[in-house]
Formats: structure tokens, sequence, C-alpha cells
């Protein structure tokens, strides 16, 4: 119910905070819906499913749970049913946030502000990191168990549940996206402020839960093309070549690791063998089908989607590559003392494999090629609204 709740007022304040005649209202719902209790809370609640899913992968304990009043079955069913839908709608209560601070920093009355931060997307930003909230909601997509191995789930309950899930990914891609592109506005126009903020959504990517979101949802575009049954084999190669690298490197400085290989040990943490982990792209890879989608909606008769399908599939991947490659190339802020790792970014040989691998992916998909015929004989194209540039993808944030 908080989380339903907390959605629809997200989706009120993106609509009013750009709105002069709503401001007041705007600016009072913000107030409320934006404190870091309110953002804590709901971080909690989405942990709290998470624990409890992997709580019941364990028969017994599910018994314990359960109690005398409900089938063991039936409980974890429900509690499946309960995850998508926390993921669904924390997903989207964050977009909602990113779509007010975008409307803040980049709406028709933000030029005016420049170079100061509006005190509600300062109070947006701080929240945001504070309650740790985006880590919680990645962590109900990346870390919930497989619904296709729940006994108690219907064929409909299942089409439910992953119909939740595949709503959660293109909430959480469009969010994480869009905050790169907020980033990179905050560090480079809004001053000493802007700077400090940008340094906050900088540490939100540290967290291990949206480094492997960012890796599941390239799984994902990979798994799209048709390439996911080396979705699992790439992750092990490329474990494989990160242990060689920092081998040949401790070698290279002839007393065994060195402080800088030690670092690069830490920073790979939550990165490596992460590829081919999360269940919703594996399952979608092996079963050769986009799972969360109505049987047969909008099929011609040669069974190509049609033509909306095909723009929504390809939006979707640009906002993956976006959260992704366009968050690690953005120019991190320097580490302050004492701070510890500070980088976001894959260790360079996994940040190589991961973007060849999304290359390759668009290619095939731009072809025809993947699940559903990828992006269909004539793609519309929107890659090229995504700018290219010598160190990665960007698009566009104000």
């Amino acid at each position: 119910m908080l989380t339903k709740q907390a959605w629809c007022t997200a989706c009120l304040v993106s609509k009013v905070s750009n709105n002069a005649a709503l401001s007041a209202v705007g600016n009072r719902i913000i107030a409320e819906v934006t404190q870091p209790g309110f953002m804590k809370a709901l971080a909690n609640a989405a942990r709290a499913v998470v624990a409890v899913s992997e709580l019941l992968r364990s028969e017994a304990a599910a018994r314990q749970l359960a109690g005398p009043t409900f089938e063991v079955v039936t409980f974890s069913a429900a509690t499946d049913m309960l995850l998508a839908d926390t993921a669904s709608a924390v997903g989207l209560y964050v977009k909602g946030m990113t779509d007010a601070l975008s409307s803040l920093l980049c709406g028709p009355r933000a030029a005016a502000s420049r170079p100061k931060v509006p005190n509600e997307a300062t109070q947006i930003v701080e929240a945001l990191v504070e309650s740790e909230l985006f880590a919680a909601a990645a962590a109900t997509l990346v870390d919930s168990p497989n619904a296709f191995a729940s006994a108690g789930l219907s064929a409909s309950g299942l089409q439910e549940v992953c119909q939740e899930m595949r709503t959660a990914c293109g909430s959480l891609a469009g969010a994480v996206g869009q905050l790169a592109l907020l980033r990179d506005e905050l560090a480079s126009c809004r001053g000493q402020e802007g700077a400090r903020l940008a340094a906050g959504l900088w540490r939100m990517g540290q967290h291990g839960a949206v480094r492997r979101l960012q890796v599941a949802l390239l799984d994902q575009l990979a798994a799209h093309a048709g390439m996911g049954a080396r979705l699992e084999e790439a992750g092990q190669e490329i474990e494989q070549e990160r242990q060689q690298e920092v081998a040949a490197q401790g070698r290279a400085v002839g007393q065994g690791p060195g402080k800088n290989v030690q670092q690069q040990q830490q920073e790979a943490e939550g990165w490596a063998g992460s590829s081919g982990s999360w269940w919703f792209a594996r399952e979608e890879a092996e079963r050769g089908q986009l799972l969360g989608i109505e049987s047969g909606r909008g099929r011609s008769r040669g069974g190509s989607p049609p033509e909306r399908d095909r723009c929504e599939q390809e939006s979707y991947h640009c906002e993956v590559l976006g959260a992704t490659i366009g968050w690690w190339c953005g120019e991190q802020p320097e580490a302050e003392p004492g701070a510890g790792v500070s980088t976001t970014r894959p260790p360079p040989l996994l940040a190589a494999r991961l973007t060849a691998r999304a290359a390759e992916a668009v290619c095939l998909l731009c072809r025809g090629k993947g699940l559903d015929g990828g992006y269909g004989p004539a793609p519309t194209s929107m890659f090229t609204l995504v700018q290219v540039k010598p160190h990665g993808v960007r698009g566009t944030a104000c």
C-alpha cells in the first residue's frame, strides 16, 4: 500500500513541478514525499520483501512462516506476487522522482535558476542518496527469486509477475539513465552545490545491487538480440580474464599485489560473476521469447510485433544503454580523502567486454535479428538520437 501511494504521489509531483499555476501545490507535495524518512521507509519496505522472498526459498522457513492457516505453496506464490508488485511500484516511484528532478533542473523555468540549484531539487537528491532507495529498488529485480521455480504460481500469476518485472525494468533503466544526465548537468552548470550533489549521485552507483542491475540490463539486451546462450559463458570468461589481469599486475610490482592492484580488486567487487546470473534475462534467453508481454498482443500474421511494440523495445534498449554505458562514461569527481573506493565504473576489461557485447546486440536487433524479429526490417533508428562520443554513449540532459 505504501509503495502504491508513493508511486501515485511521484507521478503527480512530476506533473505539477513544471506547472507555474500549480507550483505551490507541487512544492508542498515534494516537501512531503521527498523527506529522507519517507524514502527510507520505502527502501526498508522493499528490502523486507526481498528478504522474505529469499527466506522462503527454504521450504522449512516457508512452512514456519505460513503457519497453519495457509498452504506453503500459496504463501510462497503470494510473496512472489508481492515482490513483483513492490519492484514495479518502487521503480515507478523512483522514475517519478527523476522526472521531477528533470523538470526542476531542465524544465521551462530551470534556466532562470542557474547556477543556483532549486531547493526542491537539493532535497530530492539528498533524500535519494541518504535513503539508498535506488539500491533497494535494484535489489527487488536482481535479488528476486526465479518466479518460474515457484510451484504455487498459476500461469496467469506468472504472467502478472513477468509484467510487473518488465515495468520495473523500464522504470529503473529510464531513471538511472536520466540521473546520469542530470548528474552531469549538476556538475557542469550548477556551481559548488551542484558539484556536491553530483558527487552524491555518483556514490549511488557504488552499491552492489546497482552494479548487478547494470550488468543484468546488458545481459537482457544481449538476450533480446538472441545472444542469450552466451550469457553465462561470457560472465565466466570475463571473470577469468580479470583474475589474470590482476595476477599479471601483481607480478609487475614484484612483491605480490601492490596498493593499486588491491584497490582494483576492491573496485571489481560487485561486478565479477554477475553476468548471466539474473533469472529474468536468463529465462528470456532460454525460452526465446520476451517475457511480460501478453501472448499474441498485436502480432501480425507473419508473427512479427507491430511497429508500436518495436518502437517501445528500441526505446527501452536506448534507456538501458544510458543507464549502463552512459552512466559509466561521465566525468567522475575525485574521491574525498578517506572515502575509500569511489569508482562506479566496471574494471576496464569488464567494461570493454560489456560494451562490445552491447554493440553487437544492437547491430543484430537493427538487422531484424533476435527475439520477435528485433526491431523489424525497418527500424526507427532511435539510436541516432543518442550522441556517440570518443569516451562513450551520451544523450541530452536538458
